[in-house]
């Protein structure tokens, strides 16, 4: 019983821990079947350009412009 409680505690800590991440959309292209999403990371002097591959049906349902939201962005 003791080991089902440590289980169920582990699991529900590490599902609690997802953060959901946002980015502001500032182009958006595809080439050969692959999408692509553009944003700004960072701030100041230190803004870089970042790019996200995407699938189509995420692609035609997001214009530039618009907050893309999911639970882990990878960056």
């Amino acid at each position: 019983m003791k080991n089902l409680l440590y289980i169920t505690l582990i699991v529900f800590y590490s599902c609690a821990n997802k953060e959901i991440e946002c980015i502001d959309i500032s182009n958006k292209y595809g080439d050969n079947g692959s999408y692509y999403f553009e944003w700004i990371r960072g701030f100041g002097e230190n803004q870089k350009k970042a790019v996200g591959i995407v699938d189509k049906d995420t692609f035609k349902q997001y214009e530039i412009g618009d907050t893309y939201c999911v639970d882990e962005l990878m960056l």
